[in-house]
């Protein structure tokens, strides 16, 4: 049984969704959303982004995929290319918040993190 919901449209696949707005929507190196989709056999819906891979430049359309965990990105969400099935790693705000997740924090708000527990560490040592 399909997933049936207000908020998203129903196709049969990802390519159907890229055909559609391919020509309509810029794509640039920056994820656009076009939209909240289901899909068969699926049992609820996420948005879809188009985007240009970093690596082959062929435009693309995917949904954001799991948390990378590869010791050094950890926590990021991704998509992946159609054509070279490269990650692109996913590090706008936005689309953590469209999907209801904590964003990863930024490099500055980790140097921040990283320079008041230094301060906290020094002020110990007295």
């Amino acid at each position: 049984m399909a997933h049936e919901c207000p908020k998203c449209t129903f196709v049969a696949d990802a390519e159907s969704i890229f055909v559609g707005w391919s020509s309509t929507v810029k794509v640039g190196k920056d994820p656009k959303l076009v939209g909240c989709f289901t899909m068969p056999n699926w049992s609820g819906h996420s948005n879809f982004y188009l985007f240009s891979c970093p690596v082959c430049g062929v435009d693309s359309v995917d949904y954001p995929h799991g948390y990378t965990n590869d010791g050094i990105r950890n926590g990021l969400l991704y998509l992946i290319c159609q054509n070279c099935k490269e990650v692109k790693l996913l590090y706008d705000k936005d689309i953590y918040e469209a999907l209801g997740m904590p964003a990863p924090p930024s490099f500055w708000e980790v140097l921040k993190q990283i320079w008041t527990m230094r301060k906290k560490l020094k002020g110990s040592e007295v």
